[in-house]
């Protein structure tokens, strides 16, 4: 239904552009994305940084590391947009889902140390899920330099520890995030309850009807 929205629209804005790009990309759609994209040069519309960022997420997702890497080179050299934070983001994302970890720990290297902060605990979390906890635990001392009063780097950098157990260093990591009074969030779960108008029910059950 959006995409045959989008597609008769009279007029497209570039948030209109944007808002497909990242759907299709949040949906696993990566090539419909592509296309999004590639339509959206040949009518003349100018990208912007949330038009990259909405691309590499998607290549991200989909694990097509070329051509998040052409996309990323392309943003720079063709439309001259600076990388932010987030596009440093989603290349370590990127690189990381992929098994690239070496590639994405020399690309958090050549990041001002400003830029570094999101992007290594992108990178621990991989390290995490690949079992790397040589990398992860240089990672983590980096992350704890840089944020010493983020209670979640405390937490990622201490269950790395414990998966590898070193009990030791769980202790020391606990201790001195207790020192700093840090505390950490407790997990938990929402649910948003709304009130649906009749005049929109017939609408809904024509796409989710009553059994």
């Amino acid at each position: 239904m959006a995409a045959n929205l989008f597609d008769h629209a009279v007029e497209r804005c570039l948030t209109s552009w944007n808002t497909m790009i990242l759907a299709y990309g949040m949906h696993g759609n990566c090539m419909e994305a592509l296309m999004v994209f590639e339509q959206m040069k040949s009518q003349k519309v100018e990208p912007d940084e949330v038009t990259f960022t909405s691309i590499l997420t998607a290549c991200s997702h989909s694990g097509l590391v070329n051509k998040g890497l052409q996309v990323f080179k392309s943003m720079v050299e063709e439309f001259s947009i600076i990388p932010s934070e987030e596009h440093y983001g989603c290349m370590v994302d990127l690189l990381s889902r992929a098994g690239l970890l070496d590639e994405a720990y020399n690309l958090v290297k050549s990041l001002p140390s400003r830029l570094r902060a999101s992007t290594l605990g992108t990178l621990l979390a991989a390290c995490k899920l690949h079992g790397n906890t040589e990398m992860g635990e240089n990672l983590g001392r980096h992350l704890l330099n840089l944020e010493p009063k983020n209670s979640s780097a405390f937490a990622m950098v201490s269950s790395l520890y414990a998966e590898g157990g070193k009990w030791g260093e769980v202790v020391s990591i606990r201790a001195t995030e207790k020192e700093r009074g840090l505390k950490r969030t407790p997990g938990y779960s929402l649910i948003q309850m709304d009130y649906i108008n009749t005049s929109h029910a017939s609408f809904i059950e024509q796409f989710w009807p009553e059994k």
